[in-house]
């Protein structure tokens, strides 16, 4: 029997026998709420998702808490290990996304699940503006993470349409400790790990009013290049059956050292053809080099390392009215390996304009093959021009340097005035994001003349006179690109009492929010001197206000019904306005059994960088991997490596190594005319706590997307070429200008299934305190419509034809089921947690021949550690994850980025870490 089904069998059979961890959890935040909440009565408590306190912390909503104290027992040392744990969705992670860690519920995108550091928004992550990189949050503040499994709310907004994430510092904190850790990989050549924090404070809210903490967060994690794992690209066997990231088709080669050549009478070619130079490039087809950029240079992660800070500080100012001011800035930087410089202008080429400009030699250059440097000659080279493909591996990898800086201030008041139990908020937020070139950038056009003019041999290693020339047109310490996004709110809610109904009081909760979003975006000039970064100079901004009003009412009926009604108006200053309710109902029959159901509709508008981010008339990137041109190089649909250059192509001057098998250019950008996307949202389920220390919950979801905003894939794209021709934006004489990928209001998008959450809880005499836990996700359907009206497509255990990334241009993977399983065993100053994350199988993108089709199997990581407490003021923790050192599934995707979402890219690694406290 397959794990899930046992697993969905075992829900079915077992009703009475597990308990849902999050229930367990939940009554732990609300004692913790109770204490956070001085002055109000303990037996009332707030949760995530709704702004009302109630008695009972099972709420209508499903919400699962994460306490801090469970981060230590399970080896987590980053916020990515806590997201990466859950099974709601996939987390876009350090390792892959060069925002930092973002959360992805239900598959439906970054930009669909929103992020709150003490139930207010952070900036976003500026070079998308659409979701919060959580790096920048300092772990040692953090008391709980609070996860709102429903979809749009009231409360926080009604553009959170697959779920909200709260995480929730500590309110203060008394004493003095520090942690230190380290994650040692068991295979050598990277991926290690350091981290270290301290936190300091004192709490004297109860004899003198007030308290005051601070924290400081370090972390490294050093790059983890492909040479270190040789085994995930060098696999002789999955390569010839074209699965894996080291899979070469048959095809010529581009870019690589020495240069290829081609010119309109000779196709393609390379003096060193039949040898090449190792280990910088090996023999292709035509007699051509390909570059070993993905072994020399290549990444599964970069470097890179946070430093987070916070201080609060809490004053209270008469029996009722505490004022909180709360100040934390993150820094991450990043140090990415991106291959040997380009040679030209490369897919600079604006619709209707010249072709691009490409690197030449001449007859005159000493180097020109069969000259007098000694370059061998090529047969059909007589004299002509020849156009170059050629990087300078000699001058070894480009780097950059990925910095992000994100800087929040936030005061906050709570009190009573009047009858009303009021809060209020004042949010100011910035991040910044900057570019700059660290080594290996050459200054382009001069880089071209340098060919041209003779003085730079681009087929081997340089004399003195060129390696002084390639000096002098470095361009390493240069900003290539900075991009701020701003948020600024000020908020006010008050919540009052009603009348007395049969289950408990009648609460009503007003409010109104005023949010000043800002982006800007620069490019300096600088960048027309490096054209193949991608990127040409600009300066581009944009800001929008969003006035905000909303309420809520609670109304137990009875002691068993517990009626919740909301409703949000949002306008927006430049996408008009819109109201969105919200309606949820508790039902409690009997005491083990609780009963819940809500509905809410979203609302959510395109981000600014999607309607006013600078739009260059060009290609902007290029493919992710290598297609052949389908009209200029056609073969088997979809299958790159396949086609054969057209005459077309022949008589416009092209060569097969400028249609065939390349990578090609593409063109995304902002679109003003985006409009927002609307959602339905609906979840049903229940909580059983059949006997003490048991229970189970299930809840159904099911989210509706329309006017979905999202692009293509490339994979759709050259999957179906003749459907999205108008895709294919092409120069006057033929050549592909660009293949268009921007974000569109794409059709609908509709997803559901269930959310299951288990623990058993058994204590015994003698050997201690077991708990056995389980979350899981069973997607029943996830469906996408590319266009209104059009046919639907399924991405449940495959991808579809649309991505809902800001990252990837392949498309979303939804897996029909994921889930933690989780054993821990308590006693005395010994704890012991052994968790399984694990994935069921998925068909991959099989852009191969049909006979290399691929499903990728099912997936599991284990994991264990061990604490031991029984040292005064001095806890350890030590423990291993990927117990089982599993390898990622060989994929034969043309992005390698696909292979780090899903599975783990570092192998078995050992955990070890020591908290002590001074007083």
């Amino acid at each position: 029997m397959k794990r899930n089904t046992f697993l969905l069998s075992a829900v079915a059979l077992a009703v009475c026998t597990l308990m849902d961890q999050a229930l367990a959890q939940q009554a732990d935040v609300a004692a913790q709420a109770a204490e956070d909440n001085a002055g109000q009565s303990p037996q009332r408590v707030e949760i995530t998702g709704s702004a009302l306190k109630r008695p009972d912390a099972e709420t209508a909503l499903p919400v699962t808490v994460i306490k801090a104290d469970e981060f230590a027992k399970l080896g987590y040392s980053t916020i990515a290990d806590v997201m990466q744990s859950l099974s709601y969705g996939s987390t876009q992670n350090a390792l892959s996304a060069g925002g930092g860690t973002v959360f992805n519920m239900r598959g439906l995108g970054l930009a669909r699940t929103l992020v709150l550091l003490d139930g207010q928004r952070l900036a976003n992550e500026p070079t998308a503006d659409t979701y919060a990189n959580v790096e920048i949050i300092p772990m040692s503040a953090i008391d709980r993470v609070e996860i709102l499994r429903d979809g749009a709310s009231s409360l926080y907004g009604s553009d959170a349409v697959a779920g909200v994430v709260n995480f929730i510092t500590k309110k203060t904190y008394d004493g003095l400790s520090t942690t230190v850790g380290t994650v040692s990989p068991n295979q050598s050549g990277g991926a290690n790990e350091q981290h270290f924090s301290i936190i300091g404070g004192k709490d004297a809210m109860a004899t003198d009013g007030w308290s005051l903490y601070g924290t400081l967060d370090a972390h490294r994690q050093g790059a983890l290049p492909y040479a270190a794992r040789p085994e995930w690209i060098n696999n002789a066997e999955l390569n010839s059956l074209g699965i894996g990231p080291g899979n070469k088709t048959a095809g010529s080669g581009g870019y690589a050292y020495p240069a290829n050549i081609t010119s309109p009478s000779k196709a393609a070619g390379n003096p060193y053809g039949t040898t090449c130079i190792s280990p910088y490039s090996t023999p292709a087809a035509k007699d051509t080099c390909a570059n070993n950029n993905t072994q020399l240079y290549g990444v599964l992660f970069p470097e890179n390392e946070q430093i987070t800070s916070l201080i609060n500080g809490q004053l209270r100012l008469g029996s009722d009215n505490v004022m909180s001011m709360q100040i934390s800035i993150g820094t991450e930087n990043r140090l990415e390996p991106k291959g040997s410089p380009s040679t030209s202008v490369g897919f600079s080429s604006p619709p209707g304009g010249p072709a691009a400009q490409t690197m030449i030699i001449d007859s005159n250059s000493p180097y020109y093959p069969g000259g007098s440097a000694g370059v061998p000659a090529v047969k059909g080279v007589t004299g002509q021009p020849l156009t170059l493909e050629w990087q300078d591996d000699l001058q070894g990898g480009a780097t950059y340097r990925d910095t992000q800086t994100n800087t929040r201030f936030l005061l906050n008041d709570v009190g009573h005035l009047g009858g009303w139990e009021y809060k209020s908020d004042l949010v100011v937020a910035q991040d910044v994001r900057k570019d700059k070139t660290l080594n290996g950038y050459l200054n382009g056009p001069a880089l071209d003349a340098g060919v041209k003019d003779g003085i730079i041999n681009p087929f081997g290693a340089q004399n003195a006179a060129g390696a002084a020339y390639m000096d002098s047109i470095s361009e390493d310490g240069q900003i290539i690109r900075k991009t701020t996004s701003g948020f600024d709110a000020i908020d006010f809610s008050g919540t009052h009492d009603l009348m007395d109904l049969s289950g408990g009081n009648m609460a009503i909760n007003l409010g109104a929010v005023l949010h000043h979003d800002s982006m800007q975006d620069i490019s300096p000039e600088n960048n027309a001197n490096i054209p193949y970064n991608g990127r040409e100079p600009y300066n581009v901004s944009a800001s929008r206000n969003i006035s905000s009003l909303f309420s809520e009412i609670d109304m137990p009926l009875t002691k068993e019904v517990d009626v919740d009604i909301g409703v949000r108006g949002d306008h927006y200053s430049d996408v008009g306005s819109s109201v969105n309710p919200k309606f949820s109902v508790r039902y409690q029959p009997v005491s083990i059994l609780t009963l819940r159901a809500s509905y809410n509709t979203g609302f959510r508008a395109p981000s600014l960088i999607d309607m006013y981010g600078y739009r260059l008339p060009e290609a902007t990137t290029t493919t992710s991997g290598k297609w052949d041109d389908p009209l200029l190089c056609p073969g088997t649909i979809g299958v790159p490596g396949t086609g054969t250059i057209s005459a077309a192509a022949l008589a416009a001057g092209l060569t097969s190594a400028q249609v065939c098998n390349v990578k090609q250019p593409v063109q995304t950008g902002s679109n003003p005319n985006l409009q927002p996307e609307k959602s339905k949202n609906f979840t049903t389920g229940f909580v059983l706590e059949p006997f003490k220390n048991a229970a189970i919950t299930l809840d159904y979801w099911n989210i509706k997307l329309t006017d979905t905003l999202g692009s293509l894939s490339e994979v759709a794209i050259f999957d179906n070429p003749s459907l999205y021709a108008a895709n294919f934006v092409r120069n006057p004489n033929g050549s592909l200008a660009y293949v268009s990928e921007d974000t569109q209001n794409l059709g609908a998008t509709n997803t559901s299934g269930e959310d299951v959450e288990m623990l058993y809880k058994l204590p015994t005499a003698t050997a201690g305190t077991f708990t056995f836990s389980m979350r899981g996700t069973y997607t029943n359907q996830y469906e996408q419509q590319v266009l209104p009206g059009g046919p639907w497509t399924q991405n449940v255990g495959q991808f579809g034809g649309v991505t809902l990334g800001t990252y990837s241009s392949n498309p979303l993977l939804t897996f029909r089921w994921k889930d933690n399983l989780m054993v821990e065993w308590d006693k005395g100053a010994w704890t012991t947690t052994v968790s399984d994350n694990y994935q069921t199988s998925y068909h991959d993108l099989n852009a191969v021949l049909p006979q290399y089709y691929h499903t990728i199997p099912s997936y599991s990581v284990v994991n264990a550690t061990t604490s031991y407490a029984g040292i005064k003021n001095l806890i350890l923790s030590a423990g291993i994850s990927n117990v089982f050192d599993r390898s990622p599934p060989p994929t034969n995707s043309n992005s390698t980025g696909i292979l780090l979402d899903y599975a783990s890219a570092v192998g078995r690694a050992y955990i070890f870490s020591a908290t002590y406290k001074f007083y």
